[in-house]
């Protein structure tokens, strides 16, 4: 699991492969906040894509940690973009987001485009 800031576009891409472990979702968190606060300082709100098209589904404790990171983490104007491939994945997943700024997608191309298009909330 890896987060980086994509400075030509502004906004955060984060790639999840395999599963994941408590730590690693710890790991993930610090460097993500120092990242939003990045994104939040140049554009005023978050963007973040989310390739989660080869995650599993994830276990109890791990949706539950990343449950409570959306819940204290995402401000007003923050949206988040997920590449989802598994119906099971993309349940969970709605489960652990916050619903009002969270799009699901099967496509890049269209991921982006909902994410840089302003104002609108799928």
């Amino acid at each position: 699991m890896d987060i980086e800031f994509d400075e030509r576009l502004g906004i955060l891409r984060c790639v999840s492969r395999g599963s994941t472990s408590l730590a690693d979702i710890e790991a993930f968190g610090r460097k993500a906040t120092s990242l939003q606060a990045r994104a939040r300082a140049r554009l005023g709100s978050c963007l973040i894509l989310v390739d989660a098209s080869e995650t599993p589904v994830h276990t109890k404790e791990a949706a539950a940690h990343f449950s409570e990171m959306a819940a204290t983490r995402f401000k007003a104007g923050d949206r988040t973009a997920i590449l989802i491939a598994s119906a099971l994945a993309k349940l969970q997943s709605q489960r652990m987001t916050t619903k009002d700024a969270t799009a699901y997608f099967t496509s890049e191309a269209e991921a982006l485009a909902w994410l840089l298009e302003s104002g609108k909330v799928a």
